[in-house]
């Protein structure tokens, strides 16, 4: 747990961040960042959830 916690230092785990960054050019740049881990396994249903919120995320910023 703290090797992922090293590695996602300025993010929280379990959470989805996707947004916009300004990539100097005129590309519309994304950066990714959500890691979900626990020790427990996940569900089918948790996860489902998860990547759906995370789909419509990114197609909300790529249309707009």
């Amino acid at each position: 747990m703290a090797k992922l916690n090293v590695l996602n230092e300025f993010y929280y785990l379990n959470k989805t961040y996707i947004f916009k960054t300004d990539g100097n050019s005129d590309h519309n740049y994304f950066s990714p960042v959500s890691m979900y881990f626990r020790e427990e396994k996940w569900e089918v249903d948790e996860m489902y959830a998860i990547m759906k919120e995370i789909a419509e995320t990114s197609l909300r910023y790529y249309i707009f």
